[in-house]
């Protein structure tokens, strides 16, 4: 129908990190997703560029961030051999 999975205001305010400025799945499908929504990228407090998905994982399990976009493949890759997963 449209509507978020994640409802934009559990979002609002928050530390987003993304891992590349050319990821598809870190940064350009949710800028994406967030203007089809009336919305853009800043809901956000703060953004901040990682290096990597894995690095995403890493800053929000240490506090340093609140929120990342994970590709399916990257989340899989790290539930089974990152720790902070």
């Amino acid at each position: 129908d449209g509507s978020p999975l994640i409802p934009l205001d559990v979002l609002r305010g928050k530390h987003f990190t993304f891992n590349s400025l050319d990821s598809m799945s870190g940064i350009i499908a949710p800028t994406r997703d967030l203007e089809a929504l009336g919305e853009s990228l800043d809901i956000f407090s703060e953004r901040s560029e990682s290096g990597g998905h894995r690095a995403s994982i890493v800053a929000i399990a240490e506090g340093k961030a609140d929120v990342a976009a994970i590709d399916c493949q990257s989340w899989a890759n790290a539930r089974r051999f990152e720790p902070a997963a």
